[in-house]
C-alpha cells in the first residue's frame, strides 16, 4: 500500500503535464457537475413545499457559500503546502502539513457552531429573512450549523488528498455524498412509511448524512495504508507556521468567495423588499447559475499553470500540484501568492462594481 502512495507521488514529477492535467482537472469537473446539481434538486423538492421554504434557501445559500470558502480556502492553502514539501522530499513536513489542516479543519467547524448557532437568527434577518421565511430558514440552517464539522471537512481534506497525487478519491466521496443526499431528500422532506415528513429541516437532514458518510470515507481513507500520510498526536495541534503557510496562500480564495456572498446578501435583501416570490425566484437563479459555472470554474483553474524546473504546478478546483526543487520554493510561493492576491482583488471588484444598488 505505502508503495502505492509512493508511485502516486513520483508519478506527479515523472508524467507529462497533459496526461496530469486530464488526470487531476477530470475527476473535479465531474464530480462538481454531479455536486452543483444536487442543488437544483434540492431546490426542486423544497419548492413543493411552498415559495416561503424556496425563498429560505435562498437566504441562507450566502451563509452556505460562506462557510464553504473557509473550508475550501483551507485545503486550497494546505495543498500548495504539502505539494512543495513532498516536491521537496520533504515527508515529515508533509505529514506535519497535512495533520495542521486536519486539526483546524475539525477545529473550525466547532468554531462555526459556537459562534453562528447562538447568533443565527441575527444572522438571518441580517441576510434578508422576515416572517415565514425566517422560521424556515432557521429550521433548516440550525442543522447545517450544528454539524458543521461534516460540511467543512469533506471540502477541506479533499483537497490534502489530491495534493498526495490522489484526486479519485475526492471525486469519488463528492458524487457518492451528491446522490445520498438526493435520495434522501424526497424520503426526509415529504416522509416515507414510518419516516414522518420533516419539511424543509428534512433537506438539511439529508445533507447532513450525506457529507458525514463522505467524512467518514476520507477518515478511513486517512487511517489505512493506502495514504503516503502517517500522522502522530502531536501533528494534529495548530501550528502557528503551518498556519500562516496555509492562509498566506488560502486567504485569497476566502476572500473572493466572501466578496460574492456579501454581493449575494445585498441583492437578496433588496429582492425580499418586494416580498417572498422575487426572493425564491433570485435563489433558483442563483443555484442554476453554480450549476452551469462551476463546471466551468473547475476546467479553468485545471489548466492555470506555471513553470517550476520541468513539471508545473497544476491549479484544479480546490487542487494545487506542485512538484518542485527545493531550489524553486521562494519563487513558486511568490508566483502562487501574486495569483491568488490579484484573484482575490479581482473577484471582489467586480462583485462589488456588478451590484445593481437598490432601485
Amino acid at each position: 500500500m505505502r508503495n502505492q502512495a509512493a508511485d502516486r507521488i513520483s508519478a506527479m514529477a515523472e508524467h507529462s503535464v497533459w496526461k496530469l492535467l486530464f488526470r487531476f482537472s477530470g475527476p473535479a469537473i465531474i464530480s462538481m457537475m454531479v455536486a452543483s446539481s444536487y442543488n437544483i434538486v434540492d431546490a426542486i423538492f423544497v419548492g413543493r413545499l411552498g415559495t416561503e421554504a424556496l425563498a429560505a434557501l435562498a437566504v441562507v445559500f450566502p451563509l452556505m457559500m460562506i462557510i464553504h470558502a473557509i473550508a475550501a480556502g483551507t485545503g486550497v492553502g494546505a495543498a500548495s503546502l504539502i505539494s512543495r514539501r513532498l516536491g521537496a522530499k520533504d515527508t515529515e513536513g508533509a505529514n506535519r502539513g497535512a495533520g495542521t489542516t486536519i486539526g483546524i479543519t475539525i477545529l473550525i467547524g466547532a468554531l462555526i457552531t459556537a459562534i453562528f448557532l447562538p447568533n443565527l437568527e441575527a444572522l438571518l434577518r441580517l441576510f434578508g429573512a422576515t416572517g415565514p421565511v425566517l422560521n424556515l430558514a432557521d429550521n433548516y440552517m440550525s442543522i447545517l450549523v450544528t454539524f458543521a464539522v461534516v460540511a467543512v471537512f469533506p471540502m477541506a481534506i479533499g483537497n490534502i488528498i489530491r495534493a498526495e497525487g490522489n484526486p479519485m478519491l475526492p471525486a469519488v466521496v463528492m458524487v457518492l455524498s451528491a446522490v445520498i443526499n438526493i435520495i434522501l431528500d424526497p424520503v426526509l422532506i415529504f416522509g416515507l412509511g414510518p419516516i414522518p415528513a420533516m419539511g424543509i429541516a428534512g433537506a438539511a437532514t439529508a445533507t447532513v448524512i450525506a457529507r458525514a458518510i463522505g467524512t467518514i470515507i476520507l477518515i478511513v481513507y486517512l487511517i489505512s495504508p493506502r495514504t503516503s500520510f502517517r500522522f502522530r498526536p502531536i501533528y494534529f495541534l495548530p501550528n502557528p507556521k503551518i498556519l500562516a503557510e496555509i492562509y498566506r496562500i488560502g486567504i485569497a480564495s476566502i476572500a473572493q468567495t466572501a466578496g460574492h456572498s456579501i454581493v449575494m446578501v445585498l441583492i437578496n435583501r433588496t429582492a425580499a423588499s418586494f416580498g417572498f416570490i422575487p426572493l425564491a425566484v433570485l435563489g433558483v437563479i442563483f443555484r442554476s447559475f453554480t450549476f452551469i459555472i462551476m463546471p466551468s470554474v473547475t476546467a479553468l483553474y485545471s489548466n492555470r499553470r506555471t513553470s517550476c524546473g520541468k513539471v508545473p504546478l497544476k491549479y484544479g478546483t480546490g487542487m494545487i500540484l506542485p512538484v518542485c526543487r527545493r531550489s524553486d520554493t521562494a519563487r513558486v510561493r511568490r508566483h502562487i501568492s501574486g495569483n491568488q492576491g490579484n484573484a482575490a482583488r479581482r473577484g471582489v471588484c467586480i462583485q462589488i462594481v456588478g451590484y445593481p444598488g437598490q432601485p
